[in-house]
């Protein structure tokens, strides 16, 4: 209420004490107070949820970037050639430009975290992969390092999945608690403010 107004005048029956009407007045600035908490952490959390999502986004445009080299990776193996190189290596090139993409968004996405409390190691790092060799020195040996070294990212990407996936969950569950906590707030002011008026 003190929001919208510069007073709040409390009308309280005539049986009871002046006392109990500065009473009814500090508890409900008491529990605005803490509905005005609610709600800034809601914004926090929302704003956290938004910055995961966006992560999780760019982390499995990578993942399926990489399933797709790993495809052309067994193609190649099987003696798709100079095609298979090519094409496998464009979905290289997009996976590692998309961890560029990521690393910014998980940076901004730990940064969000942290406004709520919360922390999650995420991290990424898909090394290079060896397009020199695997162009020029094409064969098994080369073929099944390339591919194991996608298999690795994959691994790795799904990981980075995983623990985005769970803070995301942990958000989602502190945000019901918080919208819960602010609903009951905003009830027991209601309360308090239609119990005294006339």
């Amino acid at each position: 209420l003190r929001n919208a107004y510069d007073y709040v005048i409390l009308d309280l029956p005539p049986v009871a004490e002046v006392s109990d009407a500065m009473a009814v007045a500090q508890e409900i600035d008491r529990l605005e107070e803490q509905l005005r908490r609610c709600k800034i952490m809601g914004k926090e959390l929302r704003e956290a949820i938004s910055a995961g999502t966006q992560a999780r986004s760019t982390a499995q445009q990578i993942c399926d970037r990489l399933d797709d080299a790993d495809g052309y990776a067994t193609w190649d193996k099987w003696g798709g050639g100079l095609m298979a190189d090519i094409a496998k290596h464009d979905a290289l090139d997009q996976a590692q430009n998309g961890v560029n993409h990521l690393q910014a968004a998980l940076r901004r996405f730990r940064t969000e975290m942290a406004d709520v409390r919360l922390q999650a190691d995420l991290q990424v790092n898909l090394e290079g992969f060896e397009r020199f060799a695997d162009y020029f020195f094409d064969g098994w040996i080369v073929d099944w390092m390339v591919a194991d070294r996608i298999r690795q990212s994959q691994r790795q990407m799904s990981d980075v999945l995983l623990k985005i996936d769970g803070a995301l969950s942990r958000l989602s569950a502190m945000e019901r608690d918080n919208k819960g906590q602010a609903d009951g707030l905003q009830r027991r002011i209601d309360e308090l403010v239609k119990n005294t008026v006339l």
